[in-house]
Order: C-alpha cells, then sequence, then structure tokens
C-alpha cells in the first residue's frame, strides 16, 4: 500500500463531534446502573457509519436498526460474524479491486470523506469510472479505516469478555 497518511474521522475514546458511537455494554450499563465506557468508545461521523459500517452490521441486528440516538445491541457472538464480513470484504476489495460483488459496496462509499471534497466533486461530475480510479487510488486510506474498526472491536471482545461485556452498543443522531 502507497504512504497515503490522510484518515477517515475514527477516534477510540468519546469526541462529541463524533455522532455515530459503538462501544461494548453489559448488564449494569443498559439498566444505568453503570457509565458508559467513554474511553472505550469508537465515534466516526454519521455519514462514515452509516455508509461504511451499517450495511455490515444491519444483517445481525434482530430489529430494525433505530436512528435518534437510540441504542441498539448486538451480541458479542455477531461481532465475531461482523468481524469476518469486514475481513472478507477488505481482502476482496484489496484483491480483486473490479469484483462485481463489490460495486453495491464500493458505490456507498462517501467520496468526499475518503478522497476529499475537490477530488470527489471531479469524480462525480466525471461519472463511475473516475469515482473507482478515485476509490482505488485511495484504498490505502480505505483499508486503514477498517483495519482500525476491526481492531477495536477484536479489542472488545477480547478484553471486556472477563468482566461481563456481552454485546456493544450502536448509537446514530
Amino acid at each position: 500500500m502507497g504512504t497515503d497518511t490522510r484518515n477517515i474521522p475514527l477516534s477510540f475514546s468519546y469526541n462529541e463531534r463524533l455522532t455515530f458511537r459503538i462501544a461494548p455494554v453489559n448488564k449494569k450499563i443498559m439498566s444505568a446502573d453503570a457509565d458508559w465506557l467513554l474511553d472505550e468508545e469508537m465515534c466516526m461521523t454519521p455519514e462514515v457509519g452509516i455508509s461504511m459500517l451499517l450495511p455490515f452490521i444491519e444483517p445481525y441486528m434482530k430489529h430494525e436498526f433505530k436512528f435518534d440516538e437510540e441504542i441498539n445491541t448486538m451480541a458479542f457472538s455477531s461481532v465475531k460474524a461482523l468481524i469476518r464480513d469486514l475481513t472478507q470484504t477488505c481482502d476482496i476489495l484489496e484483491k480483486q479491486f473490479n469484483n462485481p460483488a463489490l460495486t453495491q459496496f464500493k458505490d456507498q462509499l462517501p467520496l468526499a470523506v475518503i478522497a476529499g471534497d475537490a477530488a470527489a466533486s471531479i469524480a462525480t461530475s466525471a461519472g463511475k469510472a473516475e469515482r473507482n480510479k478515485l476509490l482505488k487510488e485511495n484504498l490505502p486510506v480505505i483499508l486503514r479505516f477498517y483495519d482500525d474498526v476491526i481492531d477495536q472491536l477484536k479489542h472488545y471482545l477480547k478484553d471486556f469478555r472477563e468482566d461481563g461485556f456481552r454485546h456493544i452498543a450502536i448509537t446514530t443522531p
């Protein structure tokens, strides 16, 4: 991969500007008998969370995903499957960028966030081929984002199970 140092906005502790949030939760937190683990929250903009993660999250939700700061929970067993799906998609993206199975996934990626507003504006007016070219040029930025998300989810599974954590909570405006 290249040496691009740009990043998709992602924080691993509470950030009031980044309002799509994921955090490990246990029964005490869910019943409001304990505070949220703000230092463990994974935060991103709603645009990033909705376009880059929600399509992977929704299949594992027992109910329709709720917005407006409602709490959505996902069992750790589903988080394992989510990690698997994210990893497989990244592998295909890296090794077979033009695979037709990725078309819908690539179409929903937020180009302005990934490549910058100016580049996205040019690509949008030029069409799908230019958009794909820009996504491919920014593949290290995309893969770095997903690698960071996967690492944080693995951290939740590994380091919180012993303390009675069995779910992650996902909230968004």
